[in-house]
């Protein structure tokens, strides 16, 4: 090699040394940058393994929010976080927790994450694919929207009292003017029955048979419209009522059971009525669907000292995967949420329908 040849490849090695070096930097910039944007990120930050679904790199605002230290979120996986209540209703276990099947509607869309300290938080949940050392990892992203959804919740608890005061009035109408009308035109009627002919008299009857059916369902559809709650006994009865309205043909095994952990508390007013609502709404959607023959409501406190409500019948079911969800299970989960609960939905064709309604207990009972 000539002394030119020499040292035109030195100063190319130099070059490309010196282009490794700009390369390195820029590497490590950008690793620092990464850093950065990961740990001192004000929204928790998890990378998990896309396979195993353990956490391999957490950041400070998930230590910070969750509680969990990091090496006890390297023993974790993403479904630790999901919270599901946990309970065994009547021949069924209800809404057991995530796995790793429902990896895909655990990583994006809104959910309720559990803390450390065994608080419930709302999260949206955002995710994205990246590579680290030519290996696929998933990068999670979890935004705390609590407290926004308590400022939606006071405004929907303001649309949805105007609403019930509405029914009251509309209730109390039916019971006090419009009852008291057929009261009074069963009263006359009842006065002209020695002046009426034999060949008048079936008119007659049936007209007096009309208006005592008139009286029985504007009695029956006041007290829906207008329901009254005095204590947990109350609410009971108001169940029981509810169920006798629903049931007038004998068609369904109905079993109400209050536990005796419910019955020592006092449930406040307003998550009465919306327990009132929402079960309205189930056996609506049990005697139009279900084909059922029983139905049980059981209310209880679970181990998170949440009220739990469980509505399940014996019909035929559904794929929650192909059915798409109506107005009235839109009216329930707007309910449940506006007490900050919860509802979860177990059924499948052919086993029958479970609806499990979860309200903290701060929301639940009156101090």
């Amino acid at each position: 090699m000539s002394a030119i040849e020499e040292r035109n490849a030195r100063e190319a090695a130099e070059r490309a040394q010196q282009a490794i070096s700009i390369a390195n930097a820029e590497l490590e910039k950008s690793e620092r940058r990464y850093s950065a944007l990961f740990y001192d990120s004000p929204l928790p930050k998890w990378v998990y393994d896309t396979q195993s679904l353990l956490f391999t790199q957490v950041n400070h605002a998930a230590v910070a929010l969750y509680g969990f230290s990091k090496e006890e979120f390297f023993s974790m996986k993403i479904t630790d976080l999901i919270y599901k209540p946990q309970h065994t209703g009547p021949g069924r276990d209800i809404a057991p927790q995530a796995t790793a099947a429902d990896t895909p509607s655990i990583i994006k869309g809104r959910h309720q994450h559990i803390k450390k300290s065994k608080e419930i938080i709302e999260v949206e949940v955002h995710n994205s694919i990246i590579n680290l050392n030519n290996k696929e990892f998933g990068l999670l992203l979890a935004m705390d929207i609590t407290e926004k959804l308590k400022l939606e919740n006071k405004l929907e608890k303001a649309i949805i009292k105007t609403q019930e005061e509405e029914r009251y009035e509309i209730g109390s109408e039916l019971h006090d003017n419009i009852g008291q009308i057929l009261v009074s035109s069963q009263m006359n009627i009842s006065m002209l029955g020695k002046s009426v002919s034999e060949k008048q008299k079936p008119f007659f009857e049936k007209t007096r048979l009309y208006i005592s059916q008139a009286l029985v369902e504007i009695r029956n559809l006041s007290h829906r419209l207008a329901p009254t709650f005095h204590d947990e006994s109350g609410l009971e009865e108001a169940f029981n009522a509810l169920s006798d309205s629903i049931n007038t043909g004998k068609k369904y095994e109905i079993s109400i059971n209050f536990f005796k952990s419910v019955k020592e508390r006092l449930i406040r007013r307003e998550v009465q009525l919306h327990l009132y609502r929402i079960l309205q709404e189930q056996l609506r959607n049990i005697v139009k669907h279900a084909d059922a023959s029983s139905i049980y409501v059981d209310l209880m406190i679970n181990e998170y000292d949440e009220l739990l409500m469980v509505t399940s019948d014996d019909g035929i079911g559904f794929d929650q995967r192909t059915v798409k969800n109506g107005i009235g299970i839109a009216n329930m989960q707007r309910r449940a949420a506006l007490l900050n609960g919860r509802i979860a939905i177990d059924t499948m064709p052919g086993k029958g329908c479970c609806y499990t309604i979860v309200i903290p207990f701060e929301e639940a009972f009156a101090a």
